[in-house]
This record gives structure tokens, sequence and C-alpha cells, in this order.
């Protein structure tokens, strides 16, 4: 994947946090294209919504589930190092692969952005050229839940209360982590604007980051 020259459109990133439950209606409404992570992808075409795009990045291989279902018409932006099944499972499909940074190989074009897929579509969308990047069940914190559609993998992750920039939130390793790399991606000078829709941990970070 090479970098694209800026157009300025809109990125839509749905990530699967319990909020993404309530913002469904907005979603639909939204101009630009539609972005699936993970559990998403089934979880949006089950309410309606087909994404443009679906990303993947974590190379366990029980993850391979997420595109048992794959659709035409969806491009599937799938990391270099995921596991083989998923490669097996989006075969005759339109099937795309980007390198994470520190990848073994030279390639022309690495991706960052931190420890999670939501974290890493912010800059796979920016080298697609979209400045305009949305977040939606983007929590980043527990809620009732921990996503929005059930995540059995996730089911026994320690809770913790943790304080970010004031605020208590309810919060597993991982999502510590993405809150530290999304601070850490803050801090970057990028010509985009960046809109959070969910409450919770990522938004307050956005709303109070101060370099």
């Amino acid at each position: 994947m090479l970098p694209y020259e800026a157009h300025g459109g809109a990125w839509h990133i749905c990530a699967g946090g319990p909020s993404l439950r309530d913002e469904i209606k907005k979603i639909k409404k939204q101009k630009g294209v539609i972005v699936s992570v993970n559990g998403t992808h089934d979880y949006l075409l089950s309410k309606g919504i087909k994404p443009h795009y679906f990303i993947m990045c974590d190379a366990q291989p029980h993850n391979a589930r997420f595109v048992k279902r794959p659709r035409k018409g969806i491009t599937y932006l799938i990391a270099a190092d995921c596991d083989p099944s998923v490669f097996d499972n989006l075969e005759g499909f339109d099937c795309r692969i980007w390198y994470p940074m520190g990848y073994d190989l030279p390639v022309p074009v690495e991706i960052g952005g931190g420890t999670t897929v939501g974290l890493r579509a912010i800059n796979i969308g920016y080298t697609l050229g979209y400045r305009h990047i949305h977040l939606w069940g983007f929590d980043g914190c527990v809620k009732k839940s921990h996503h929005a559609y059930p995540q059995k993998e996730n089911d026994r992750d320690e809770v913790q209360t943790v304080r970010f920039r004031g605020k208590d939130y309810l919060m597993t390793e991982w999502q510590c982590a993405q809150a530290h790399n999304f601070e850490e991606l803050l801090q970057q000078e990028f010509d985009f604007r960046l809109s959070v829709h969910s409450n919770g941990v990522i938004k307050h970070i956005g709303e109070n980051y101060a370099s």
C-alpha cells in the first residue's frame, strides 16, 4: 500500500466499544467511507450498514472468525503478519496487504499507530489521503460491557479504575495501552481533523489534550 495524495475525504472508523450500539442511526447518515475493524464487520452488516473497508492487524489465529462471512464490495485491508487462515477466508475477495511498523522485510510503507487495530486504522486512513477522520465506538473503557457485541476473548479481562486527565474510568490493560497510544498520536503534527463521537476516555483525552 503506497501513500495517496491528500483529498480531504471523510474516513469513519467504527470500533467495537459499547457506544456503537447507540451510534448506528448517526453512522447511517454520514457521508464518506465506513471502516469496520474486527467484530464490527459482522455487527455493522447486521444493522444494515455495509462498510467500505475492513481492517485487521492482530496475528492471533482465532481472529480469522471475523472474516468468515466476507462480502463483495468490501475492501479487506489485512496486515501482512495475520494468520494464513485469514487470507484463506478472503480468497476471491478484494484483499490487500499492509505492513505494520517494524516489519522484518523492506516494504514501501509501514503503518504505526499503537497497539489496537482502531488506532492503526487512523494511520491507514491518513495514508490513503483522508483528512477528516471520525471515530465511532471508541469508548476506550468498560461501561456495562467491554464491546457492543459479544466477544468472549475479553470476558475475563481484569478491569480496574484508572484516572485519565482528572476523570476515573473502568479500563482493562489493553484499553490503558490504547489510551496512552492515543495521547502519543495527538503529539504528532498531522494535518487532519479528528472527531471523536463516542463518550469515554478517548473523547475525554481528545477534548482535554494539551501538548
